[in-house]
């Protein structure tokens, strides 16, 4: 079967191996990132009200977006650690840029109040836009090195957005080391964000030459352009930010070939 090679946090690796298994590939562990909390004041101050019981204070409809499963999974870490009551949350609407972080949402207790149709993070701000109006208030927990284009858009339409870098990505250098003697064994590469992309290239000594051998498969299209900014443009982008799309690319990729 065809073996792929999974970038990314051990969350992502055992999201996506899952799948390959399923599908009957052999999932290569390439899980060189690590998730660590990171203090955020604005995030601090929202807690505080929801510890107080006062939720209204945080505007008229308050919001959560989550644009990840590592954001869902840091806010609510922290949120326990802080003994939060989880009914604290009653009053709050929360949106989620997919399906596959709308079951991580689902893992914690909360269904989700919306998913937009187009699963990138420019149809998740067009979409999520309509549905807000004048005094909502969102809340965006994310990474450290995520992108701002939905707070951008979203303030750029006068909606008060509260940005809230609560956790980073750092790189495990034995696992780097592991992966990068790992790297001929694979077909398929995998990468769900920009980070994951940076963190192999700056490894690699000549990127393009090195990879030119292996299909590389990206969620989102900011992950994508990370691809590009290293000179790597032949790539297949998964229609949405879940594991499960980026297998069936992958398998449609493999029909491709045995039809050619």
């Amino acid at each position: 079967g065809v073996s792929v090679g999974i970038t990314g946090t051990r969350q992502m690796y055992q999201k996506l191996a899952r799948e390959i298994l399923m599908m009957g590939g052999r999932a290569v562990d390439f899980a060189y990132s690590t998730v660590e909390s990171i203090k955020n004041d604005e995030f601090e101050l929202f807690l505080e009200h929801l510890a107080c019981n006062n939720v209204k204070n945080l505007g008229q409809s308050t919001w959560i977006a989550f644009t990840s499963g590592n954001a869902v999974e840091e806010f609510f870490k922290q949120v326990k650690e802080k003994q939060i009551d989880h009914r604290r949350f009653g009053e709050l609407l929360f949106a989620t840029i997919g399906e596959g972080t709308a079951r991580k949402l689902k893992a914690y207790g909360y269904m989700t109040d919306f998913i937009p149709d187009c699963h990138t993070g420019e149809g998740f701000a067009r979409e999520f836009v309509e549905l807000l109006k004048e005094g909502d208030r969102v809340y965006l927990p994310r990474g450290k090195k995520g992108s701002s284009k939905l707070k951008d858009y979203l303030e750029s339409y006068r909606i008060e957005v509260f940005d809230m870098a609560i956790y980073d990505l750092s790189l495990d250098q034995y696992k780097m080391e592991h992966s990068l003697e790992c790297i001929n064994e694979v077909q398929y590469l995998t990468f769900a964000s920009g980070s994951a992309v940076d963190s192999l290239m700056k490894m690699l000594e000549n990127p393009k030459e090195e990879l030119k051998d292996k299909q590389l498969v990206v969620i989102g299209e900011p992950t994508g352009k990370a691809l590009e900014e290293w000179g790597i443009k032949d790539f297949l982008i998964a229609k949405d930010c879940d594991a499960k799309w980026m297998c069936e690319k992958i398998i449609e990729n493999r029909e491709n070939k045995w039809k050619d």
